[in-house]
């Protein structure tokens, strides 16, 4: 693993000048946890309140941590960064959802994907947070009892 890390001419070909500023710029920000919690609050207000912070989102934060909006607008940066010998794994990170209307939307967005990467050896597995397919207090509910029957197991063989 080294090696490939060894040569960061080769390791940040991928990626522009500009890339390049545009993230250590990121990263500076992101270092500071006062502002991201500043900036996180801004941004949750400009979303609801509908002022158009999406394109300085997607200029910014998104274009650097995410490939595309969807499976197929991925596709040129995976097959980038595969010739490069570098595999890509799709990520839906979804949560916090209410209705059985959304853990369902969720549910088929995740096989959708996994069909989506099954026969492409540049994604070589998939990854998603489950709590996208149920309400957090389910999760909790689950998680207790999990650790209660943990405990009691050892008295009751």
């Amino acid at each position: 693993m080294n090696s490939i890390f060894s040569n960061t001419k080769e390791a940040f070909s991928l990626k522009s000048n500009f890339e390049l500023s545009r993230a250590q710029f990121l990263f500076k920000i992101i270092e500071n946890k006062t502002l991201v919690k500043i900036s996180t609050f801004l941004t949750k207000i400009a979303l609801k309140t509908y002022l158009p912070v999406t394109p300085i989102i997607k200029m910014s934060v998104f274009n650097h941590f995410c490939g595309g909006i969807s499976e197929l607008d991925c596709i040129p940066i995976i097959k980038k960064m595969y010739q490069k010998k570098v595999s890509s794994v799709l990520d839906f990170s979804t949560e916090a959802f209410n209705s059985e209307e959304e853990f369902d939307s969720c549910y088929d967005k995740k096989l959708s994907i996994i069909e989506f990467a099954k026969n492409r050896t540049e994604i070589p597995f998939t990854v998603f947070k489950p709590t996208c397919l149920g309400s957090i207090d389910l999760f909790k509910k689950k998680t207790n009892i999990s650790r209660y029957e943990r405990i009691f197991s050892k008295y009751f063989r």
